[in-house]
């Protein structure tokens, strides 16, 4: 949950940050406009992060390091198929998605021009959902938060603001560079994610795991045999004791 709300309140403050813009309609406009597509297209790959998490999940609990590995590769390039696909057809067919937003021809004009962008952002996101999902099959929702963090918070908006209202004085232009940021943010939380799954000892996960459920197994049936033990004799038993 943290992880989504991390990316949502950076793509939020974007649209905040564009209303101090010199044009700020214009330029709150255009950022609305890319910022629906994109969460649009979101839902094309999320179900690759789900399906990462749970299956890797599963392998990693069933002891096969080989098939949780091959599992997240899989979500991961299909993740960078849609990505890509999507963002390439923004691009290209930015001039009638533009016009489905609004009939202002300012807007119509920064939104053509951010839609490249806004391209990247989609195959710089598809990735590092696809490997956040792949972080939380192995149980490492905090590095994935962590690398959120980092990316939007420490790294990528910092930057999109400071050319948003420095080299570019505040001018329509910042809007691209909000939008910058914003792939900036997405590359460094998927770069970090991918860095931990590297380093990360699978094996050592798999046998933490096999642990967990025989400590569960043993503990379950100590309370089955307990409870069988306290409970009262029934009124067979208490005829075959007379």
């Amino acid at each position: 949950m943290l992880v989504c709300l991390l990316e949502w309140w950076a793509l939020e403050a974007i649209i905040l940050l564009a209303g101090r813009l010199r044009s700020p309609l214009v330029a709150i406009g255009a950022i609305a406009a890319c910022a629906n597509l994109q969460a649009v297209a979101l839902m094309a790959w999320i179900g690759c992060a789900v399906a990462a998490s749970t299956t890797v999940g599963r392998h990693i609990g069933a002891g096969d390091v080989r098939a949780a590995r091959l599992a997240a590769a899989a979500a991961l390039a299909v993740s960078a198929v849609l990505g890509i696909a999507l963002g390439g057809a923004v691009a290209l067919l930015r001039q009638p998605l533009s016009r489905l937003f609004t009939a202002d021809a300012a807007i119509n004009a920064l939104t053509r021009r951010t839609m490249p962008l806004l391209g990247l952002v989609m195959a710089a996101d598809a990735l590092s959902n696809a490997l956040g999902g792949a972080c939380s099959g192995i149980g490492l929702q905090r590095y994935s938060a962590g690398a959120q963090l980092i990316g939007y918070y420490v790294v990528g908006m910092p930057v999109g603001i400071w050319a948003a209202f420095g080299p570019l004085g505040g001018s329509e232009d910042g809007a691209l560079a909000l939008w910058v940021g914003a792939c900036l943010s997405m590359l460094v939380a998927a770069a970090l994610q991918a860095l931990v799954l590297a380093r990360y000892d699978w094996a050592a996960c798999a046998a933490e795991s096999a642990a967990r459920v025989h400590l569960d197994d043993a503990r379950a049936a100590a309370q089955s045999v307990t409870s069988a033990e306290d409970e009262p004799p029934s009124s067979v038993t208490i005829l075959k004791m007379l």
